[in-house]
């Protein structure tokens, strides 16, 4: 909604109408009209809940907290939070990539203290999983897995080709090959799910047998828009790169007090454990 004021009103200025002190407003724009002692300012203000306004209600300033306030005491709590952090590198060295692990414990060159000796090529999606750190080396066409216990810390590929060879092809962790991957998640059966961008599926990884698997999406040539849903090799995928896994809340049917069947849910600490299990990567 629009309105006249008095020109040295400023912008973000908060008030209420008349006395009607239910809503806070503020001024979002101005502009200046007239001249001299008729000179006035129009303005813009919300929130504009007000569907007519009498024409002598008055505006009366007010300091009464709003929700933009509320916006600004949030965003000063974050950033004071985000000045306090400290951010370190952990594994790579700046500006020179390729496909290098590290050892226990190993420091070569003029790598500082505490940073792992190890070489990527636009390392991409991440996941920290089973207390260890899990890095899509994209352009590497290969998984890597970082520990990072004291006095055991170390760089391994965790699946693919160890000398970063792409391509499309199920097998053993180190046989396995993908190309360009850029997302993995996990699921609470410790299986791993990787979007395969450029061979345009998902695949999954069984931690117990150490065997590759496509999950979904079939290894051919595509074009954007191309896509279709259905279970496994039914479904098609365009360049997929990002991921979630979203764990299912479970039910049992027991009898009722009439003998029919009722849904039960799961007990609480499994429901917590599934909350807790809950992945995002997007």
């Amino acid at each position: 909604l629009h309105g006249l004021v008095r020109p040295e009103i400023r912008r973000n200025t908060k008030f209420y109408f008349g006395n009607d002190t239910t809503t806070v407003h503020r001024i979002y724009a101005k502009e200046i009209i007239g001249y001299g002692e008729y000179q006035l300012s129009k303005i813009v203000y919300q929130p504009d809940n007000l569907d007519e306004i009498e024409a002598d209600c008055l505006i009366n300033i007010t300091n009464a907290e709003d929700e933009q306030d509320v916006k600004d005491r949030r965003k000063r709590r974050i950033q004071k939070s985000i000045e306090s952090l400290t951010v370190t590198s952990i594994s790579g060295v700046s500006g020179l990539g390729g496909l290098v692990d590290s050892a226990a414990n190993e420091n070569q060159g003029s790598q500082p203290t505490g940073v792992l000796y190890a070489l990527y090529n636009r390392p991409t999606g991440l996941k920290f999983h089973d207390e260890y750190v899990f890095v899509c080396d994209t352009l590497n066409h290969v998984i890597r897995k970082i520990s990072l216990f004291p006095g055991d810390q170390w760089v391994k590929t965790f699946v693919g080709s160890p000398s970063g060879q792409k391509g499309y092809r199920d097998g053993r962790l180190n046989e396995a090959l993908f190309f360009d991957p850029m997302s993995v998640a996990f699921d609470s059966n410790n299986r791993a799910y990787i979007a395969d961008t450029h061979n345009n599926v998902i695949r999954m990884v069984s931690m117990a047998d150490r065997v590759v698997t496509t999950f979904a999406g079939q290894n051919v040539i595509k074009t954007p828009g191309w896509h279709c849903d259905g279970l496994g090799s039914s479904a098609k995928f365009y360049a997929p790169y990002q991921l979630v896994v979203v764990q299912q809340r479970r039910q049992t049917q027991t009898p009722d007090n009439h003998g029919q069947q009722q849904p039960q849910q799961q007990n609480q600490q499994e429901e917590e454990e599934e909350e807790e299990e809950q992945e995002e990567i997007n």
